[in-house]
């Protein structure tokens, strides 16, 4: 089994708690698994806002290794709120 031990996020021009739901925790890879799924929540808002974004990243792998290339993701949330 490899574990990869923590999936966490860091704010760009989002902020946590607000724009999306902060994310802290381990995910475990079985034997020949190369993709996982994880869940953010996009928290709605009716603030007209430019699009803002957060990062995701894996680290502190425990028997396996993270790739740098492969280790980080820039989510960007789109404003969605009426422009009058």
């Amino acid at each position: 089994m490899f574990c990869l031990s923590v999936i966490s996020s860091e704010n760009v021009d989002a902020e946590a708690g607000y724009d999306y739901t902060t994310i802290n925790q381990r995910i475990t890879f079985n034997r020949n698994e190369r993709c996982k799924s994880q869940e953010v929540k996009i928290k709605g808002d009716t603030l007209l806002e430019m699009e803002e974004s957060f990062k995701l990243s894996l680290s502190d792998a425990i028997a396996g290794e993270v790739s740098d290339i492969q280790s980080t993701a820039t989510v960007n949330i789109k404003d969605d709120d009426c422009k009058y």
